[in-house]
């Protein structure tokens, strides 16, 4: 009975070194194709048996969330599923004798939600959003302008069950942020670009705070380009300032108020490569050097340029100038082999901090910094 028991252990372990062995020289076997780790996005722990397909051949993680999938060289949309957590897909490219990486973490499923108490009893909600996870503005405009002071708040009312927009009025305010004119220059040279506004109104003549419009869907109200800073009216740096909104009936009485963040920042960390002394004009100096353009001797003259007279800008719904590459292409065109032009440029990380929001704005921040995603795994690299 023992030596039975002995021999049973012995083909058990054996059974399970084989297993691994296999395992082990099926991965190392691949030259072609995708492996990853599929881990939860709350804990970081390793999900097993997570199916990844690629819509032909599906495999499955094994206990430590790993995987590894062959694939022919092409372009693949990968699927996966696990028990108890969303699903989801990633693209990816495949290189011929190479092994892309293609790390997943899973969100647990949201089951059946059941509102609060309280929130049963709301007879109005709100739903309020900005249509961008950032705005970009600048701190000084007197050489050249990227982007106004610009920033757009969404509403929409729900009066269970349906969407409500007769016989209500929608307004917003920003508590810190009353008067813009206390950290830009931007309405002292706004005239130069075109435009002539008053003081804290917007390009598109929306104010700092005030009611809300209807949105072209009627579908809910809008507010589109609020001129806020990322600085307080006492001059604290704050990127994410929040948004009053209240919702009144038609007797003026408060229905229902909420709050919104309107993100917004000026670190675009031209300094890196530029150099802190004026950055600006080392711009525009590198601009008619490479170019043939005369903008420094137009800005000593007092003639300011916005980037999008040339170059079309979805931002400011600029078409641009035939043959000129719009705004976005000409940026990251140019700048894609500049990342490590300094030291200062090469120690930012991720390298997108060095034009966009960066380390203390943070603009690489929830859903996808958690789950370590970073801007060139979906737009990919400059």
């Amino acid at each position: 009975m023992i030596k039975s028991k002995l021999s049973l252990s012995l083909i058990l372990t054996l059974t399970l070194a084989l297993v691994v062995s296999l395992a082990t020289l099926t991965s190392a076997a691949i030259t072609t194709g995708v492996s990853g780790t599929v881990k939860n996005i709350d804990t970081g722990a390793a999900i097993a048996g997570a199916i990844i397909s690629d819509g032909t051949r599906t495999v499955t993680s094994d206990t430590a969330g790993n995987y590894v999938l062959s694939e022919a060289a092409g372009n693949y949309t990968l699927n996966i599923s696990a028990s108890g957590f969303l699903k989801t897909q990633q693209i990816c490219t495949v290189t011929s004798g190479a092994v892309k990486t293609v790390n997943w973490s899973l969100t647990k499923s949201y089951g059946t939600q059941t509102p609060p108490a309280y929130a049963q009893n709301m007879k109005y909600t709100i739903f309020a959003f900005n249509d961008l996870g950032m705005h970009c503005d600048q701190n000084d405009y007197s050489y050249f302008s990227v982007l106004p002071p610009f920033n757009t708040l969404h509403v929409q009312v729900l009066a269970r069950p349906d969407l409500k927009t007769s016989g209500l009025t929608v307004s917003y305010n920003f508590p810190k942020k009353t008067n813009s004119t206390l950290n830009t220059n931007f309405w002292q040279y706004a005239p130069k670009y075109g435009w002539n506004i008053a003081a804290n109104m917007g390009i598109t003549g929306t104010p700092l705070s005030g009611p809300m419009k209807l949105d072209a869907r009627g579908l809910g109200f809008v507010a589109e380009g609020i001129p806020i800073t990322p600085y307080d009216d006492d001059g604290t740096w704050n990127p994410y300032g929040a948004a009053d909104i209240t919702v009144k009936d038609s007797n003026g009485a408060v229905v229902q108020t909420a709050s919104v963040v309107a993100p917004v920042s000026t670190e675009m960390n031209c300094q890196n490569c530029h150099g802190t002394t004026n950055p600006q004009l080392d711009i525009l100096q590198k601009h008619d050097s490479l170019n043939g353009t005369t903008l420094v001797a137009d800005q000593a003259k007092g003639v300011l340029h916005q980037c999008s007279e040339c170059h079309a800008d979805n931002a400011l719904g600029a078409p641009g100038k035939t043959g000129v590459e719009s705004l976005s292409l000409a940026m990251h065109n140019f700048h894609k082999d500049k990342m490590t032009t300094t030291a200062a440029a090469a120690n930012t990380t991720p390298t997108c901090y060095n034009c966009h929001p960066g380390t203390n704005t943070q603009c690489l921040r929830g859903i996808m910094e958690k789950a370590g995603k970073t801007c060139i795994d979906c737009h990919g690299d400059m």
